[in-house]
This record gives C-alpha cells, structure tokens and sequence, in this order.
C-alpha cells in the first residue's frame, strides 16, 4: 500500500479518535449543562481548525472526490450545531438547566453514529480503491482502468484481437448528482451497477468513470456483438426500471456510444473522444452511436474547438 494512502488512512483514524472525544465532552455537556461553559467556546474554536486542517489535508491527497470531503464537513457541522443547542442554549431542552428534550438528543446520536460510519466507508472506499475495485458498486475503479485498456490495446497490436469500447451515461445523471449522498442514491448506484455486470461476459471489464457514467470493455469482440450487449442492457432496464430517487420523471435510460479502437490509439483519447461524441452527436435520451472515426489530429482540433 503506497504511503500516500497510509497517509489518509492515517488522517481518517485521526479523525475518528478526535470526534470520539468530543462527543464524549458534548454528551457531558448536554447531560450536565454546567459542565465546561467557561472553556467551552474556545476548546470548539480549537475543534473547528483541527478538523478543518485535517480537511484540509485530506483535499490535497487527491484520493477523495471532493463531494465526500464536502460531505464529511458539512455533517460534522450539524453535528455541532445540534451539540451546541443543548450546551450553550436552551433549543435541545424543554426548560433552562432540564435534561434534553428525547426527541432532539436521539436525532443527535444518529447523526453522531451517521457520521462515524462515513468515516469508517471512507476507509473502506480508499482500501478498496487502491485494489482497483469501488466498493460501493464492485466495478472495477478510474485509477486502474487507463493502464488496464492500454494494456488491451498493446494486446490487439500483437495479436489481432479484436475488442470494444463503450461510454455509457445515464441519460438525467444531472438530476442524479444533485441529490445529496446517502442510502437511496447509493441503493440506485449499486442497482444500476449490478443490471450491467449482468451483461458482460467473464473475461470483460467494466469501470466506474464517474458517478453514474461507465467505460465497458468488451473483449474478444466486434461491434455487432458489442451491439447486442447494449440491447440486453436496455432492455434489462425496462425490465427492472429505476428512477431519479424523490422525482416523478419516469424511468431511467442510458446512452451509448462504442467503438472498436484500432491499434496505436491510446485509452484516454479514446474515452475523451467517446464522451466528446456522445454529448455532441446523440439524438437524445436512450441514444446508441457508433464513435466516428477521425485521426488524433483531427479530435485534439476538435476538443480545441469546444473549449
């Protein structure tokens, strides 16, 4: 495991340790109102830029999307928010100098135990993604899949073998990316996930490109049999329809767009040049192109063009 990733691991139980002490103090003080009111203000203050240093840090790892940090932050402020209702107000509490009101203390052990399971995923996730592998969906994860399909490129130029390449996108991911983290969208993730492992062969892979977007790589095969995977996909998504979680707009689709790369080409421009013509060229939702077909030159020219 390399030292960056101890590094993070490292932050993560630093993390960890550091909130179970202060809940320690937080409960203490929602318990027994008295207990540390002088130092209370300024021992938070210290709270607050450890945990926004260690944020910090985790940011400049580069091993953690910038949703999760975003994520961890803003839980850990309503964490406090809730602990200081009690402890230096009367918002928790029926009356002045009373225990907390039930309703409001259980709220505020859940998000405590919410919290410290996110950590712990986090672990999990970077563990799990140092070993090419996303723990949420079991696909196999961005960080390995550049040097694998360049791999499979070199492998077509000494033997011929033929393979395919897809982009596929959810049709409304916008509308996914909007809703918070949190089980409904992670069920949706790991839905989606398992409806396109089952129409890959063993010897193919599948990696997570970004949320709700997938690069297949299907191997030992030509477009027209790439062609019938994407139909048993679409139509596994009729079958077992999933939708935008608290939306009514109707069932998901996915988008396509597939190539058989050609020796010499490298995975990232292939992928970009994917991305590139399905965004521009698609006839809308539940779309399936074919790349079109233009030298190195021509698509740098025309990412150029774009930006």
């Amino acid at each position: 495991m390399s030292s960056s990733i101890l590094d993070a691991m490292q932050i993560l139980a630093d993390l960890t340790d550091d909130h179970a002490a202060w809940f320690s103090r937080a409960v203490r003080g929602a318990v027994y109102p008295d207990f540390g009111d002088a130092e209370e203000g300024e021992s938070q203050k210290k709270d607050d830029l450890h945990f926004a240093h260690m944020m910090g840090q985790l940011r400049q790892s580069g091993l953690f999307p910038d949703d999760v940090v975003s994520m961890l932050e803003s839980q850990k402020a309503a964490i406090v928010e809730k602990a200081q209702s009690f402890i230096c107000g009367t918002e928790g509490r029926g009356e002045p100098g009373t225990p907390p009101i039930e309703k409001e203390f259980s709220a505020f052990l859940e998000m405590n135990e919410t919290f410290f399971a996110r950590l712990a995923q986090a672990a999990k996730e970077i563990v799990a993604e140092n070993n090419g592998i996303d723990d949420l969906t079991g696909l196999r994860s961005k960080a390995v899949m550049l040097p694998e399909i360049d791999r499979e490129l070199e492998r077509r130029a000494r033997r011929g073998n033929p393979f395919v390449l897809i982009y596929a996108q959810v049709d409304s991911y916008e509308d996914l990316e909007k809703i918070p983290d949190g089980p409904v969208l992670r069920e949706t993730k790991k839905r989606f996930a398992a409806l396109i492992k089952k129409v890959l062969r063993t010897c193919d892979d599948v990696y997570l490109y970004s949320g709700f977007s997938y690069i297949l790589c299907l191997k030992h095969t030509e477009l027209n049999g790439a062609m019938s995977a994407v139909k048993r996909l679409r139509r596994l998504l009729e079958q077992s329809p999933l939708s935008v979680p608290d939306k009514n707009s109707g069932p998901l689709t996915i988008s396509c767009c597939l190539t058989e790369p050609v020796p010499g080409e490298k995975a990232q421009d292939i992928i970009e040049a994917l991305r590139h013509d399905l965004e521009t060229n698609s006839s809308g939702p539940d779309s399936v192109i074919q790349l079109v077909e233009t030298s190195p030159l021509e698509r740098f020219v025309n990412l150029r063009s774009e930006t």
